[in-house]
């Protein structure tokens, strides 16, 4: 059986979309390295419906919120505080909610026990984790070593596959705009985009949004589409 490889950068409280990617694949990597940017989900997420988009947010320290600075998501450091504003926005929103009285405590313990943390990366691989044990997904998630040499994405990403026997990669689908399909080709990996469209279009918010509102089952029924 051809095993398949994918990977994403750790955003706060991602939506069902990146769920989707964990779950159709057997080994999924927990991006360290990767560029932060104020525009990028790294550091907020969507609570609220496809009709209603409410920006919920990590409040990170203003020093990394420079245009013309790069910084590895592992060096991004967040504001002291921040849970009890988080989740009075999440009340504020979700409390009419079919599940909210389940999804709250659940999220009420995990922001709390993040919130000595300054690292966004740490916040985020602990968030992700909690979550991934409550969907009770079997996917083997990964911190792959990182090599700072001048070989490009769709090179890095072979070796990554390559180095977990896998024969597949499964990409964004973003990643038409950047990996070079011929290196999938000719390195015998199988290379396929993920198409989240329908996901977007119907549920962009947040997983604990989801889970608010449809409840567990009804996002599990999504992860099998």
């Amino acid at each position: 059986m051809n095993k398949t490889f994918s990977a994403h950068q750790l955003s706060f409280f991602p939506w069902i979309g990146f769920w989707k990617k964990i779950y159709d694949s057997d080994y999924f990597d927990l991006s360290i390295y990767d560029q932060f940017t104020e525009h990028t989900w790294i550091h907020y997420t969507f609570i609220g419906n496809h009709n209603k988009k409410i920006k919920w947010k990590l409040p990170v320290e203003s020093e990394f919120i420079k245009h013309h600075t790069k910084y590895a998501i592992k060096d991004v450091k967040v504001k002291d505080g921040f849970a009890n504003d988080l989740l009075n926005e999440f009340y504020a929103v979700h409390h009419n909610d079919k599940y909210f009285e389940y999804i709250y405590p659940l999220l009420q313990d995990w922001l709390k026990s993040v919130e000595h943390l300054k690292s966004l990366w740490l916040i985020n691989f602990v968030l992700i984790n909690k979550v991934y044990d409550y969907l009770q997904l079997n996917t083997k998630l990964s911190i792959l070593p990182y090599t700072n040499d001048a070989a490009d994405v769709t090179t890095k990403i072979i070796d990554q596959t390559d180095s977990l026997k896998c024969k597949k990669y499964l990409s964004g689908p973003h990643g038409m705009n950047y990996l070079d399909e011929n290196k999938f080709n000719s390195s015998n990996i199988e290379l396929h985009y993920q198409d989240t469209s329908y996901l977007y279009e119907n549920y962009p918010q947040s997983i604990i949004s989801l889970l608010s509102q449809y409840g567990i089952n009804f996002v599990l029924d999504l992860l099998k589409k």
